[in-house]
């Protein structure tokens, strides 16, 4: 799988998440950080999942894990009920990474935190 293929099956899976009843905006970012071997400027998005209960959360959660298991990783954030994907100069594609994982976890157990 080539990167862009790797984007390509990551937008798939997002539209997949809409297609639940998730709220999504997709913008393009303001910053451009272009780099060799990462992915062209010309494809980064900045996904926005809002308005989470969260049953929705933990599906968007979910949906990041299975993209690991495929070698996907990307910069991804959040605040109260909304979450961020940045496909962007962070997208990559290697291996399952148990490390990203972690972090994703516990970047949702302080969003989640902050809001009770």
């Amino acid at each position: 799988m080539t990167i862009t293929e790797a984007y390509e099956f990551t937008l798939e899976k997002i539209n997949e998440l809409k297609n639940h009843g998730i709220e999504i905006k997709i913008q393009r970012p303001d910053s451009k950080k272009e780099l060799a071997d990462k992915l062209p400027f010309k494809l980064w998005r900045q996904i926005n999942f809002v308005n989470l209960s969260d049953s929705k959360a933990d599906e968007i959660l979910a949906m990041a894990k299975y993209l690991n298991l495929c070698g996907i990783q990307f910069d991804a954030g959040g605040m109260g009920n909304n979450r961020d994907w940045e496909l962007d100069w962070s997208f990559r594609l290697g291996k399952e990474d148990e490390q990203w994982i972690e972090a994703f976890e516990e970047c949702e157990e302080e969003i989640r935190n902050r809001t009770e």
